[in-house]
C-alpha cells in the first residue's frame, strides 16, 4: 500500500471510493484517469462519484 503516513483503518473505510475514482484498477486503461476532466477531479476530492 502507499507509504503516506494514514491509518489503515482510514484507507480500508476509504478504499471503494478510491477503487471507483480509478475506474476500478484491474485492467486500468489509463486514458480513462488521464482524461479526467477537472470538474471530475473536484467531485472525487470532495468524495462524490459523478
Amino acid at each position: 500500500m502507499f507509504q503516506s503516513g494514514m491509518s489503515n483503518k482510514i484507507v480500508e473505510s476509504k478504499w471503494p471510493g478510491i477503487r471507483d475514482g480509478f475506474h476500478g484498477f484491474h485492467g486500468l486503461d489509463a486514458t480513462k484517469v488521464v482524461g479526467m476532466t477537472p470538474s471530475k477531479i473536484d467531485l472525487l476530492t470532495q468524495g462524490q462519484n459523478y
